[in-house]
């Protein structure tokens, strides 16, 4: 979804990212989940620098794509909002460690159990 691919992108450049999406029609009372991690079809992530947005969204407009600005890439940290509502704020190197760490805490939870 929108918030991993974010976060994926943010990892190992050292530079964190901040975002502001609309919300997705809620489904099924998912609300901000349905909106940060589901997995439509054709949505594109694409970073250009501040001087080449105007170029982007041309060439996008072109070709009958629709494209917005959703955010800008800088700081240490991860920001999310939705909806103009922030629903992440976290330092880049704790949740970079977490991802990267996830399957391996995962079985080490199990194996300590079995």
């Amino acid at each position: 979804g929108l918030a991993v691919t974010v976060a994926e992108s943010c990892f190992d450049t050292g530079l964190g990212a901040t975002v502001d999406v609309a919300a997705v029609m809620e489904s099924a009372g998912f609300g901000d989940v349905a909106t940060l991690f589901s997995e439509s079809a054709s949505r594109v992530i694409v970073s250009v620098k501040p001087a080449q947005l105007p170029e982007m969204l041309k060439l996008a407009d072109a070709a009958g794509i629709s494209a917005v600005q959703i955010g800008f890439v800088g700081g240490s940290r991860l920001r999310i909002s939705v909806s103009g509502r922030s629903v992440i704020d976290e330092a880049l190197d704790d949740i970079e460690s977490l991802w990267s760490n996830a399957i391996g805490s995962y079985f080490e939870k199990q194996r300590a159990i079995a």
